[in-house]
């Protein structure tokens, strides 16, 4: 097996890993032995555990841009509104049986990879959700009051509040109602410019 198509194996098997049981639910010996390769092989791939970790966490991402983009290539007369619907659809079907408790333990453990994680996440919203919405407010479908970086940046302070236990009991753990929170948000905080 070429080291490429070792290595989207291995980040495959991270994002399955880490949906079931977090960053810090399985070991990098584990996923040696599910791959069978050597530790030595692993680490050449990937250089150390944080190294591992960003991979999955750019990976998870770019999984979803890529599917937001391949459905909404299907239908480009689509519009802001429904690319709204289309992109909480993706993240919602790319969060299914994720629980918000299982990205909570980096922001005590590992302050780098919650910075890493932060910043991605940050890059992935403006670049989708943002663009969406500052389209939509220029052709009219969207009202022009409040900024989507301002809408982006009040998202990124609820996904960091995931962490927090009384956001973990508010959600029940659940990673698709969280989405289905922020979707919600989102349109109800830009509003349309013309009534239905």
């Amino acid at each position: 097996m070429k080291n490429q198509e070792l290595l989207i194996e291995l980040i495959d098997l991270g994002l399955r890993k880490v949906k079931a049981s977090g960053f810090y639910g399985f070991s990098m010996d584990q996923l040696c032995r599910e791959v069978n390769i050597s530790k030595t092989t692993l680490y050449q791939l990937v250089g150390n555990r944080d190294g591992f970790n960003r991979l999955v966490i750019s990976a998870f991402f770019r999984r979803i841009l890529e599917d937001f983009e391949s459905m909404r290539a299907q239908d480009p007369g689509i519009g802001p509104e429904g690319e709204i619907s289309l992109f909480f659809e993706t993240v919602r079907r790319e969060m299914t049986d994720v629980r918000l408790s299982h990205f909570a333990p980096i922001q005590s453990r590992d302050a780098e990879l919650w910075s890493y994680l932060e910043a991605v996440r940050g890059d992935f919203l403006r670049n989708t959700l943002g663009d969406i919405l500052n389209r939509g407010r220029r052709e009219g479908v969207f009202r022009s009051g409040g900024s989507a970086e301002l809408q982006l940046n009040f998202i990124s302070v609820l996904i960091q509040s995931c962490g927090k236990p009384q956001t973990l009991n508010r959600y029940k753990l659940s990673a698709e109602a969280f989405v289905s929170e922020m979707q919600q948000f989102i349109l109800n905080g830009v509003g349309y410019a013309k009534e239905k």
